[in-house]
């Protein structure tokens, strides 16, 4: 059996570098030209290896949602506590929203470029969104029942107002380049969890 040529670049390399592009500029923004640069490819090795730009940003877009999974179950867990935790999750949030590049959440940043039909995106959206809220939603549960907030708060309610929050700072602190507003953001929310 005669085996095609082998690929001169690595496919993960390429994925992670298009995925930066996507995630600093969005993906009506980021043109193939641009995507082509980033990853150090030709466009029929794109499109051999990834599909169409739609295809590359889906998988850019489930890498990046992994890991950051991944990386907020990774900090409330190491955290002193399951509420430090969460504030902690906050905290690197705001972070990114008052960064340099201030990418903020590739999430948020790109929700709004998809239309409101686009079932299979929305649903990839959804997805990821609430795979982010159950993160926080368990290490809020965990806080409840460590006593660090009250019986009577709702874990799944705040989870949905933190990570909610910071995917309005993803969007408006693109055109806020000081960062106040995830400042505010989560000076606010740490008084919700200072009373939870």
């Amino acid at each position: 059996m005669t085996r095609g040529p082998e690929k001169q670049f690595d496919p993960d390399a390429a994925l992670e570098a298009a995925m930066e592009v996507f995630w600093a500029k969005g993906y009506e923004a980021t043109s193939l030209a641009e995507l082509l640069a980033a990853m150090g490819i030709a466009r029929k090795s794109l499109y051999d290896t990834f599909g169409s730009k739609r295809e590359l940003f889906e998988r850019a877009l489930d890498r990046y949602a992994e890991r950051e999974r991944a990386r907020l179950e990774g900090i409330i867990a190491g955290a002193t506590s399951p509420l430090e935790g969460v504030k902690a999750v906050i905290a690197t949030w705001r972070q990114a929203g008052c960064g340099g590049e201030r990418k903020g959440c590739m999430l948020g940043t790109n929700l709004a470029h998809f239309e409101a039909g686009d079932e299979t995106m929305a649903a990839r959206m959804r997805r990821h969104l609430d795979a982010v809220e159950r993160a926080l939603k368990h290490g809020l549960e965990r806080a409840r029942a460590a006593g660090e907030i009250s019986e009577d708060a709702d874990p799944g309610d705040l989870a949905r107002l933190i990570a909610s929050s910071f995917q309005g700072v993803a969007v408006t602190g693109r055109a806020r380049k000081d960062g106040a507003v995830a400042r505010s953001v989560e000076r606010a929310l740490l008084r919700v969890l200072e009373t939870a």
